[in-house]
């Protein structure tokens, strides 16, 4: 096990910690894997790829590099590393719930806290005047990068839990529909949020069928509950 920091300086990186946040919200919005995953890139070539300042993205890239987030080579060239590598669009990426979690829309929200844990009322009530799905709603932008991270969070929770079920469920016993729901319902009253084109495939009509019950709230944004739809009986939990 490795040895820990003193504690000062544990205490100090979480105080930090947006130094990192940010420069990989940066690097996730510019697409920065995607650009070099066919190989290494020059610094150079990426600011002019992304149209940003080359100084400055050099020193994002550098930053991230510094806790293994891509990889500095020879030139001021920049290549993939196991954890940068989750960042490339695809199935399973990190990029889209990185682009949710660090959205600068939502910093206005955390000025709340405080008065959250004071009162016990959700912050973006204070900060925005209205419950979250009804500011989303107002903000089709944003709620897209919300239900992008949804779909993303629970293909990556729930991928040992699909794939095999899914071969059981050739033979015709049950079938699992397992936080596949990417977006609200057009016709929901409870959200109201639009429905813009998806990136991820829409679930079966079989996985639907097995979907959530809550009136309107995708499970996606409920990635601890599973639910089956039984063809004979689920299996028997032990």
């Amino acid at each position: 096990m490795p040895e820990l920091p003193p504690a000062p300086a544990q205490i100090l990186q979480l105080a930090a910690s947006r130094f990192l946040a940010k420069p990989l919200y940066v690097a996730a919005r510019l697409g920065i894997a995607d650009l070099v995953a066919s190989g290494p890139l020059g610094v150079d070539e990426l600011a002019r790829r992304t149209e940003t300042d080359e100084p400055s993205l050099y020193r994002v890239l550098r930053c991230l590099a510094s806790v293994g987030i891509f990889r500095e080579t020879e030139g001021r060239r920049f290549e993939l590393t196991p954890p940068a590598q989750t960042l490339v669009t695809g199935e399973g990426s990190t990029r889209p719930m990185v682009l949710w979690l660090c959205d600068p829309r939502l910093d206005h929200v955390w000025e709340s806290f405080l008065w959250t844990v004071q009162t016990g009322r959700p912050a973006v009530e204070k900060a925005h005047g209205k419950p979250i799905f009804e500011w989303l709603g107002g903000d089709p932008d944003l709620a897209q990068v919300f239900n992008d991270a949804m779909t993303s969070n629970a293909s990556v929770r729930y991928a040992a839990v699909v794939t095999p079920a899914t071969s059981r469920a050739s033979s015709g016993s049950w079938t699992w529909a397992a936080g596949t729901e990417r977006s609200w319902p057009a016709s929901s009253t409870r959200t109201r949020l639009s429905r813009a084109p998806s990136t991820t495939s829409p679930p079966s009509s079989k996985a639907r069928r097995g979907g959530s019950r809550s009136g309107g709230w995708p499970i996606a944004a409920r990635p601890s509950r599973v639910t089956c739809s039984a063809r004979s009986r689920p299996p028997t939990r032990t």
